[in-house]
């Protein structure tokens, strides 16, 4: 298995460029997850996680996320997603964390997907991006 260490912790250095974009805070404020949504979290939120893709070893991975925008309302979540898939496409490249850049994101579906247990209006994105290892 080839030595993945420097590419690795670019997921939660995603989530902290989105919990940083103006245009996110203006609607959920710092409420951006990793992998669900806290129990009794407030909405607005976003959530993101990795859901499939491939790396090169070392220095480059394909990914597909999952970005899941949770409101009060329909009309809210749209926003929400809207703005986040806005974000994800703009000032590329960007610096995830010391060791890793964000150097595209394209939007591959879009859901709307209200949760099944609470009917709680959420819009699901799958984006593939590619993020690579820098020095």
């Amino acid at each position: 298995m080839a030595d993945t260490t420097l590419i690795r912790p670019w997921l939660g250095g995603l989530r902290d460029w989105l919990r940083a974009a103006p245009a996110v805070v203006a609607l959920v404020g710092t409420r951006t997850y990793l992998g669900a949504l806290p129990l009794g979290s407030p909405l607005p939120a976003l959530v993101v996680s990795r859901v499939g893709g491939g790396m090169d070893g070392y220095t480059y991975d394909a990914a597909m996320i999952q970005v899941e925008a949770w409101a009060a309302s329909g009309s809210q979540a749209e926003t929400l997603i809207t703005t986040a898939i806005t974000v994800l496409g703009s000032q590329l490249p960007t610096v995830l964390s010391p060791s890793t850049q964000l150097m595209g994101a394209r939007l591959n579906a879009l859901l709307w997907f209200p949760d099944p247990d609470t009917d709680i209006p959420r819009y699901i994105a799958t984006v593939d991006v590619d993020v690579r290892a820098v020095a």
